[in-house]
């Protein structure tokens, strides 16, 4: 029973993190537009880049513990996983668009996504272990 519930708020917490990224991304695209961007980066491209940055995410987060028991796992733990995995994402991700020569994805929209997504993954982290 234990493992079965484990394994449903595993599953639970995955899909918030993926639906999370998604909306964090472009809720960061549309900050960029709004305020920061002196000209307008192209939507499209900025929005195939999701696949890859949720696999890459998903990945991370994975395999630094983020999805661990929450019975079993401290606040700063959770918190410190989520930092390196983002942190691991961000240095892959920003790696790949300089080693394929991609300049038409802006870097600041990548550098405030990666900042607005660690503070909102750290924040579900910190509810799940507040709500257990």
């Amino acid at each position: 029973m234990f493992e079965e519930k484990t394994h449903r708020l595993r599953s639970l917490t995955t899909l918030i993190d993926v639906g999370l990224t998604v909306l964090v991304f472009l809720v960061s695209y549309s900050l960029h537009a709004e305020y920061l961007a002196d000209n307008q980066a192209s939507f499209i491209s900025h929005v195939a880049l999701l696949p890859l940055i949720v696999a890459i995410w998903g990945f991370f987060l994975s395999a630094f513990g983020a999805y661990r028991t929450p019975r079993l796992t401290s606040r700063f733990e959770y918190a410190w996983s989520v930092t390196r995995a983002v942190g691991a994402g961000l240095v892959i991700l920003i790696t790949l668009l300089f080693l394929l020569k991609i300049k038409y994805i802006s870097r600041a929209i990548i550098i405030m996504f990666a900042f607005l997504d660690l503070v909102a993954l750290v924040a579900v982290r910190l509810g799940i272990v507040w709500y257990f």
